[in-house]
């Protein structure tokens, strides 16, 4: 003899946003493992009166321009990152802005956009920090 009722047919709960949300994001994140283009590099952009600077990077970010300028990130070429430190310190390190163009990619992935953006941003009359 049993105290629990025994149920024949279990119900389940109702899909709440949060969850399909949930499930869309792992569906994205699945399709760009099978694609090869899911990895840990971010690329970002660094600008200032008409000028760009764009690097990408593993793990953390950089954030910090002073942090940036005192040591180059293992990604970077040292041409790209004196550069970077030349432009920097030219302006006193006030008024720049940066962003994210892309993450959670593949190191081939990283280059690929990094060099797509440092394209578009010279054709479309921006000044690129980057040495060509």
């Amino acid at each position: 003899m049993s105290f629990f009722k025994a149920t024949s047919e279990r119900k389940s709960a109702p899909i709440t946003q949060k969850d399909a949300l949930r499930q869309k994001r792992l569906a994205h994140e699945q399709a760009q493992k099978d694609a090869g283009i899911w990895g840990d590099m971010a690329v970002g952009q660094i600008t200032r009166d008409n000028k760009i600077f764009l690097h990408h990077w593993k793990g953390y970010a950089l954030t910090d321009l002073f942090t940036l300028a005192n040591k180059k990130p293992r990604e970077m070429t040292q041409g790209e990152h004196d550069a970077l430190v030349a432009w920097l310190k030219s302006d006193a390190y006030e008024g720049f802005t940066q962003s994210f163009v892309a993450w959670n990619i593949s190191n081939a992935e990283a280059l690929r956009v990094k060099n797509e953006h440092l394209e578009k941003h010279r054709s479309n009359g921006l000044e690129v920090i980057n040495p060509a």
